[in-house]
């Protein structure tokens, strides 16, 4: 819009017009350990002061719509049978949850599991983790929530110096 038409729609333009941005930031930690699953107290009540010290309520940046999570683990895991299984949360300004990840209407709907192979050489890797590839693809709509907590309803039993789940938001 060149600054003549926002004249005459009474908009007062400042400075110069620019395209909408891309909301991406590093993987960042949601909840500090797979391996110790929350209370089911806190599965029902995750906008409420009791969440486990391994919640991180996490400020959605402005513009983000979408977060993907995954699993990270020290790269010399052992892999064992029993996957973390997620619920994700988001919570408007007045701390009001909505569940994320499932749309069953019910606070008891299965989360979602972080996936690694049994085989720990075929995973993801850096120089420092393994990861699990992010729950899906194409990631959750936060739904215009303010913040997210992602909470633990199984553990996963790996045997690992760090096993942590992350969120990455984009837009």
């Amino acid at each position: 819009m060149s600054a003549t038409e926002a004249g005459t729609l009474g908009i007062k333009m400042i400075g110069t017009p620019h395209a909408p941005g891309s909301v991406q930031c590093d993987w960042i930690v949601a909840h500090a350990n797979g391996a110790s699953a929350d209370s089911a107290a806190t599965l029902y009540f995750p906008g409420g002061t009791a969440v486990s010290t391994n919640v991180q309520s996490i400020n959605i940046p402005i513009g983000a719509s979408v977060a993907l999570i995954r699993q990270r683990l020290s790269s010399n895991a052992t892999v064992g049978a029993t996957m973390s299984v997620v619920r994700s949360y988001g919570l408007d300004s007045n701390n009001i949850p909505t569940r994320l990840d499932s749309t069953a209407g019910s606070a008891t709907a299965a989360g979602q599991s972080l996936l690694f192979h049994t085989t720990e050489s075929v995973n993801l890797f850096d120089a420092t983790y393994m990861y699990s590839p992010p729950i899906t693809l194409t990631g959750l709509d936060m739904l215009g929530d303010a913040k997210l907590r992602v909470m633990v309803e199984t553990a996963s039993d790996h045997t690992a110096s760090v096993n942590q789940i992350l969120v990455k938001f984009i837009n």
